[in-house]
C-alpha cells in the first residue's frame, strides 16, 4: 500500500511539473512556435528527462531581474541598483577602513 502510494505521489509531482512547465514554455516570448512545440514534445514524451532538460532551458533563458525586486533598465540590460549606493558609501569612513586592507 505505501509503494503504491509513492509511487502515485510521484507521478502527480511528475504531472505537476509538467503542467507547470508546459505553461511556461506557452508563455515564453523567447522561442518560436516550433521551439515550444518541440520543447513540449520533450517535456511530454520523455517523462523525467525532458522536464529536466526544458526547465533548465527554461530557466537559464528566462529575463534577468534585479536584486530584490528592484527592476531592469530597459536600454542597458544593467539592474538598476549597480549604480545605488552601497555599504561602503553610506558608512563614514569605511572606505578609509577598506583601503587600509593590503590587497
Amino acid at each position: 500500500m505505501a509503494t503504491e502510494l509513492f509511487v502515485l505521489a510521484l507521478l502527480a509531482a511528475l504531472f505537476a511539473l509538467n503542467v507547470a512547465l508546459t505553461v511556461g514554455v506557452v508563455r515564453s516570448d523567447v522561442y518560436t512556435p516550433r521551439q515550444k512545440t518541440m520543447q513540449l514534445a520533450l517535456v511530454w514524451l520523455l517523462l523525467v528527462l525532458g522536464p529536466l532538460l526544458v526547465g533548465i532551458v527554461l530557466w537559464s533563458d528566462r529575463a534577468p531581474r534585479g536584486r530584490r525586486g528592484h527592476g531592469v533598465d530597459a536600454a542597458v540590460g544593467d539592474p538598476a541598483w549597480i549604480d545605488s549606493p552601497g555599504p561602503m558609501d553610506v558608512i563614514e569612513g569605511a572606505a578609509d577602513v577598506a583601503a587600509s586592507f593590503p590587497d
